[in-house]
């Protein structure tokens, strides 16, 4: 197919019309993912994949192929006049007409066949090696089990937003220097997020807009965090776990650290995409907002380690410090008086 030239990365919007260089007219599409395909929608992949549908052990591919989100910057399209779908990336300007990972699942059900043809272990269910296979990078993680937001181009611009939940609330814009300030009654605002000095936070399932996207504000993760979990966040932030052993801890530090004040996780409610959002700056950002200080704190020690010197093998008030920017809070010391709401025992005469 031809070829339509972008100097810069601008997707638009779902069902929005654009014209290609060669004069064609297309309509953007919503991405065909399908988060629950049923048994008659995997077979028939199957074998377009080139699978025979006997092959029930390896169907797990091709159920994969379809639950999969297209590659960054990449977009279904229809041409208007001829109602042909085919890909188009907004980046390269390359377009397609079957799915960008097609070939990539393709390739992966031949290998894992050949291995159980030839009687050898082949995988039975999706991992990390075959995300990593058919993506080209291992999974990421977010804030809720920190697992891959997807590939995108931007995240939704922090202009102007509008907040609902039970019923739309308007935002208040206040310039650049200030993130809009959400007009809520208390009862929908979260007060978890630390000092946020007076701003409203919607509560996690309240939805806003901005820049034509609707997001949802998500639940933060408290649940129990695998091993698995802690091993590729660790690959993420750069940690090696076979020879960096004594320096796991920081990956699990990362998983276990909260968001600072004033950032939440939010999903574009259109494409899933999970990115974090601060409601005092305005700032958006696809991963978690401390990754950064992670992969720093990493670097460092491992430097310490490489060079002989001492260095951490535990998190402490100094790591602490060198990820938030300020030493952990102290809880104060109880008065000698008792605990609040006890009394002094009484003195018994001599």
């Amino acid at each position: 197919m031809s070829t339509c030239s972008r100097d810069t990365v601008v997707i638009p919007k779902t069902y929005t019309e654009y014209t290609c260089d060669d004069g064609t007219t297309s309509v953007v599409l919503k991405d065909v993912m399908q988060p629950s395909p049923d048994n008659a929608e995997i077979l028939e992949f199957a074998t377009w994949l080139g699978m025979d549908t006997n092959e029930h052990q390896l169907l797990w591919i091709a159920e994969e192929g379809l639950k999969t989100p297209l590659p960054q910057f990449w977009k279904p399209c229809k041409v208007v006049e001829s109602n042909e779908v085919y890909y188009f990336n907004f980046q390269t300007g390359e377009s397609i007409w079957d799915h960008p990972l097609d070939e990539k699942f393709k390739a992966l059900y031949r290998r894992e066949n050949k291995k159980r043809l030839d009687g050898r272990p082949f995988k039975k269910a999706p991992d990390d090696e075959t995300y990593e296979f058919i993506h080209g990078h291992p999974p990421k993680k977010d804030e809720q089990k920190k697992e891959d937001k997807g590939e995108k181009g931007s995240p939704p611009e922090q202009e102007t937003a509008g907040y609902s939940d039970s019923e739309n609330t308007d935002i208040q814009n206040k310039g650049e220097s200030e993130a809009s300030a959400a007009k809520l009654d208390s009862k929908d605002t979260d007060t978890t997020l630390g000092d946020t000095k007076g701003l409203h936070i919607p509560k996690a399932g309240a939805t806003f807009t901005r820049d034509g996207y609707t997001s949802v504000i998500m639940e933060k993760y408290t649940g129990i965090i695998e091993d698995t979990e802690i091993i590729d966040h660790a690959r993420w932030l750069g940690i090696d776990p076979d020879t960096d052993k004594q320096l796991m801890w920081i990956a699990e530090a990362c998983l276990e650290a909260p968001l600072p004040p004033c950032w939440r996780p939010c999903k574009v409610v259109d494409s899933d995409e999970v990115y974090y959002f601060n409601f005092q700056t305005g700032e958006s950002i696809w991963d978690h907002p401390l990754d950064e200080k992670f992969k720093a704190l990493f670097h460092r020690e491992n430097k310490k380690r490489l060079d002989g010197r001492p260095f951490k093998k535990a998190p402490d008030d100094e790591t602490y410090e060198f990820i938030h920017g300020h030493p952990p809070k102290k809880e104060k010391k109880k008065k000698d008086k008792g605990e609040k709401g006890s009394l002094p025992e009484p003195l018994t005469k001599a």
